[in-house]
């Protein structure tokens, strides 16, 4: 009597890894950071049919205390700030740059 024999194969799970960018420079790390932070978020808000003059006057700010997280590449705390979000958003729509491309000339810096 032949028993068949059939192999398991272990299966590894891999964690998917999020998209960094990295510079050796860490001034360039954190820049290259904000742009990207900046992009995602300004993803959730809908454009406006038009710019307002609070528009031109607006500006977000975000304060990182990176303990954990890309140490060797970023410093532990930094702050961003971005001028006139909803403005640069228009421009790069006006003159037909994609958000990941603008993301992707960062790293040739």
């Amino acid at each position: 009597v032949m028993a068949s024999k059939t192999k398991t194969k272990k299966k590894h799970f891999v964690a998917q890894k999020v998209k960094l960018f990295r510079a050796s420079d860490p001034l360039l790390s954190v820049l290259m950071w904000g742009v990207n932070h900046s992009i995602n978020e300004l993803s959730h808000v809908q454009i406006p049919i038009m710019l307002m003059p609070d528009d031109f006057k607006a500006y977000s700010k975000i304060k990182v205390d990176n303990h954990l997280f890309n140490k060797e590449n970023m410093p532990s705390h930094f702050k961003f700030k971005e001028y006139c979000p909803m403005v640069f958003r228009n421009l790069r729509e006006r003159f037909g740059i994609d958000d990941q491309d603008f993301q992707v000339s960062w790293l040739a810096c």
